[in-house]
Formats: C-alpha cells, structure tokens, sequence
C-alpha cells in the first residue's frame, strides 16, 4: 500500500499527463479496500469476543444472585455483594487481558512481516563489501534512438 502511494506521489506529473487519474485512484481504492478486510475482520472477531466474554459474566452475575437470593437466610449479606463485585470486575478484567493478547498479536505479526521483508528482499550489498559490480556486470553500454519524435500536449 505504501509502495503504491509513494510510487503514485512520485509519478503525480506522469499520471496527470496521460490521464490516468481515475484508473489511479480506483486502483488505490481496491487496494485500500483488500488491506482494510484483514483489520475489519480482526475487530469484528474481537468485538464478538468481548460479547461473549459479556454474555458469559453476565450469566455468573445473574446465577450467583439467583443463589444469593435462594439462600438469603444463609449467606452474609456482605459477602454476597463481595462476590457480585467481584463477578463483575472479573469481567473487565477479562476483557483488558483479551484486549492485549489481540494487540501483542498485532504487534507480534508486524515484526513477522518485517522480518520477512528483510530476508526475502535482497540487498543492494549482497556479494560486494566494496561496492565494486560482480564480473558478468556489463563494462560499456549505450542507449540508442532512431527516428524518435516526442512532444508535449
């Protein structure tokens, strides 16, 4: 995505020149597109997540207080609303530690792909500590034209 954007900023004059602006920015838009799926879907299982973390303590709370209720003449009244709080409270802590196992997850797959990059993307000093050019490196070159005509509209 940053490869097209920088490519696309850097070719702005090329692309207004021959046209191409509304083939740019739907290209843009489709890879925008394709790059936003993978973090909709991430936040959409995460917030699903978080519903059925919600729905689970809320369960507990309200079993726990069918409990208390049923066994009112029983229990310390002070300790129920301990274990109510406590039910509650467990919740959001739930939620916090499911929050950052997501996020080191995220982080955890960018230095992946980081990683990645730099051993499958090969160096411009690989083989040369001295910067000389491998011996199958062309000696002499030259670019030739021949009947050429350019203009500028």
């Amino acid at each position: 995505m940053t490869e097209f954007l920088r490519a696309g900023f850097d070719g702005r004059c090329t692309i207004r020149a021959f046209g191409f602006q509304e083939k740019a920015c739907l290209t843009l838009l489709s890879r925008l597109h394709q790059a936003q799926k993978s973090a909709y879907l991430f936040r959409s299982l995460q917030a699903w997540l978080t519903l059925m973390l919600d729905l689970v303590a809320t369960g507990v709370a309200v079993t726990l207080a069918a409990l208390l209720v049923g066994l009112k003449s029983r229990t310390n009244v002070g300790w129920a609303g301990v274990a109510l709080v406590n039910t509650i409270a467990l919740s959001q802590e739930l939620k916090l530690l499911i929050h950052w196992i997501t996020t080191f997850e995220v982080a955890m797959g960018s230095i992946q792909r980081i990683r990645e990059f730099i051993t499958l993307t090969p160096s411009e000093d690989d083989g040369h500590p001295d910067g000389t050019p491998s011996p199958d490196w062309p000696q002499a070159g030259e670019v030739k034209f021949q009947n050429m005509t350019c203009c500028y509209k």
